[in-house]
């Protein structure tokens, strides 16, 4: 076995959270070690979508270049609509608190830019290299495998963020919650589809209990999401599927327009749309990040997903400040060690019932606006 490796920090995940966390880290003088399993990214069928928000966050975080060298495409404006009528055309930059588009892209190619920059700015980036075992500690420490050999390091903190299924999670005794509802989400990458590439597109269709995105990528490429529960239909995987995914965006009342020479451009999955999280996202040295910490996917909205990454945020950066002194340390024994300067998480955090109601108030007042609409003579 190898000599064991000191680090500031240490992230098992070179995903779109680690190797983000793994470049600002390093940039402020961190020494700064990022594992990731796959020798190369796959398409797999999820993450392209990044909110007005979520865009102002990555261009503080300094990875605007980022997002332009992987082709992201900004979406200036976002098309409602209930069925097939179209409710609202929403310019983003006018309307949102952070003046500032969708932006999509291609998840695999984002993953690899972001990687390549968080090695540029000084992080030392391990592909292919599995971690098999974390110990949580002061310091904590990471095993993996490397072309058949065993290596390890030590981290004054240690950050997991290898996705929503995350085995290591589970090896640590983390209590892993989740919605229990039947909701799914296919998606698949289309080409030759003549959709306007500054718009992004979202259905809500109460009547069958379904939604539908199209996210332009440029080049007539667009991300094609069909939101539904899966104890009313199966799940689509594979070629075979893909014509009855196509037959199925026909109530949107566009689609045989805008899809009709349509090609698969990459695989088509579905994958489960219940939130998953994790309410202690600490222990001792060792800290949940991204997918890891929690995961939402809509109708629900992202806000799972930005009160967890908040939280370690701050945690994180709290240690930081003490690069060169000690590591963070709790005076109390609990769980949450090292997170209590950031507050507790807010109330009904993770609450699925909580997320229904927000989807129906969303439906509501879908059906309010268009009522109002057709009264007024409302022109698409």
């Amino acid at each position: 076995m190898a000599d064991s490796r000191k680090y500031d920090l240490a992230i098992v995940g070179g995903g779109i959270a680690g190797s983000s966390l793994a470049k600002c880290m390093a940039e402020s003088g961190a020494r700064v070690l990022l594992l990731e399993a796959a020798p190369q990214f796959k398409d797999r069928v999820r993450g392209e979508v990044l909110v007005s928000w979520g865009t102002a966050e990555a261009k503080s975080l300094g990875l605007g270049d980022a997002l332009t060298q992987a082709g992201a495409r900004q979406l200036r404006w976002c098309n409602h609509y209930l069925g097939a009528m179209q409710t609202e055309r929403r310019d983003l930059p006018a309307t949102t608190l952070t003046k500032t588009p969708v932006i999509t892209f291609y998840h695999p190619a984002m993953q690899e830019r972001i990687l390549q920059t968080a090695e540029s700015a000084g992080a030392q980036v391990k592909r292919g290299a599995e971690a098999s075992l974390v110990t949580t500690g002061f310091p904590a420490k990471v095993h993996w495998n490397d072309n058949g050999h065993t290596e390890k390091a030590e981290a004054r903190l240690l950050v997991i963020a290898d996705g929503r299924n995350s085995p290591l999670r589970r090896s640590l005794g983390f209590e892993v919650k989740k919605e229990t509802h039947s909701g799914c989400i296919a998606g698949i990458i289309f080409e030759n589809v003549s959709l306007p590439e500054d718009t992004l597109h979202w259905f809500i269709n109460p009547a069958v209990g379904e939604a539908i995105g199209w996210a332009p990528e440029g080049e007539s490429r667009v991300r094609t999401y069909l939101c539904y529960w899966g104890d009313r239909k199966p799940r689509y995987r594979g070629p075979s599927d893909v014509s009855k995914f196509l037959a199925d965006l026909k109530w949107t009342g566009i689609a045989p327009e805008y899809f009709s020479k349509a090609q698969t451009s990459g695989p088509l999955a579905t994958f489960d749309g219940a939130d998953t999280w994790v309410d202690q996202l600490y222990k001792e040295g060792v800290a949940l990040l991204g997918d890891t910490a929690a995961s939402n996917d809509p109708p629900g909205g992202k806000d799972c997903q930005s009160h967890c990454a908040g939280h370690v945020r701050f945690a994180i950066r709290s240690w930081a400040t003490r690069i060169g002194t000690k590591p963070v340390r709790s005076a109390r024994s609990s769980s949450n060690a090292g997170m209590e300067s950031c507050g507790p998480l807010p109330d009904g955090f993770g609450s699925s019932t909580w997320r229904r109601e927000k989807f129906q108030m969303r439906v509501e007042l879908a059906r309010s606006n268009y009522s109002l609409k057709t009264r007024r003579g409302y022109q698409t």
